[in-house]
This record gives C-alpha cells, sequence and structure tokens, in this order.
C-alpha cells in the first residue's frame, strides 16, 4: 500500500508484516495517483514527474 503524507513524501508499506517497505521525499505536494508499472512507480508531484525502482520485496 502507498501512502501520501502532508510533507511530500510517499511511504510503502508492505501489507503482509505491516512495515514501512521505503520512503520515497519528492519535495512537494503529491499530485494525482501514484502508477505502478514493470517495477517502478510513478510519482507526480509539485512540478515535477519521479520513477522509482521498487524493491525486490514489493515486485
Amino acid at each position: 500500500m502507498y501512502r501520501a503524507q502532508r510533507n511530500g513524501t510517499l511511504l510503502a508499506l508492505n501489507m503482509m508484516t505491516g512495515q514501512p517497505a521505503f520512503r520515497v521525499a519528492t519535495g512537494g505536494d503529491l499530485h494525482n495517483k501514484t502508477l505502478k508499472t514493470n517495477g517502478m512507480i510513478i510519482i507526480q508531484a509539485e512540478g515535477k514527474l519521479l520513477g522509482v525502482k521498487l524493491p525486490a520485496s514489493l515486485k
């Protein structure tokens, strides 16, 4: 599960363990939906489009 936080951070939670898997600091407010494709997530933040490779444990 992915959760956007008000400070511009995207948090990925492992639903099997309930533990955070990773965090991405975007440096701005998150906009629109986060997309997952081919082992990457695409994040649209304030004036930016970020691509982040997912850890192997989340693929």
